[in-house]
């Protein structure tokens, strides 16, 4: 099983993936923006941060980025059986998420490896997904085949079906 090392930012050495011999009834594909689908071009003119202010002032990355989601992973995604999307109460919310989680890699990883994130290398990388994030906390629940709604805690907070 490939795994994901994010203190590097690279795929672990494929001499650490864990073996699997037995035959598989079930495959978890998890990931922040998996099951994510294009915005409504007209969604694209508008920034949602500092980042696409400054970087992607006419929208070309924030297309491409739909693009993507239309095509490649659009046929990556329809092999999905089930879809359960774990929606956080709140942009906020993801983004103390995963300062939480650099936080604790940070304790546990090599100082020097390379993908560690102090805070402002941590605001930025999350700018690059909050378009796609807060797309996906509004709309992805209609879709989704479960819907776990979450508290700030992380705690369960409520289950719907489509």
């Amino acid at each position: 099983m490939p795994r994901f090392d994010k203190a590097t930012d690279n795929p672990k050495a494929q001499a650490e993936w864990e073996a699997v011999d037995d035959a598989v009834e079930l495959v978890l594909f998890e990931g922040w923006c998996v099951g994510a689908i294009p915005e409504n071009e007209t969604r694209l003119g508008t920034a949602v941060n500092e980042l696409e202010c400054s970087e992607d002032p006419s929208g070309v990355w924030r297309k491409y980025v739909n693009q993507q989601l239309a095509e490649p992973y659009a046929d990556l995604f329809q092999a999905l059986d089930f879809l359960i999307h774990l929606k956080a109460p709140s942009f906020d919310c993801v983004f103390n998420w995963r300062s939480d989680q650099e936080r604790k890699l940070k304790q546990t990883a090599d100082p020097h490896a390379p993908g560690l994130m102090n805070e402002q290398e941590l605001e930025r990388f999350i700018m690059h997904y909050e378009r796609l994030t807060r797309w996906m906390l509004d709309e992805m629940s209609e879709r989704a085949d479960i819907t776990l709604e979450l508290n700030p805690d992380h705690s369960f907070q409520k289950l719907s079906s489509t």
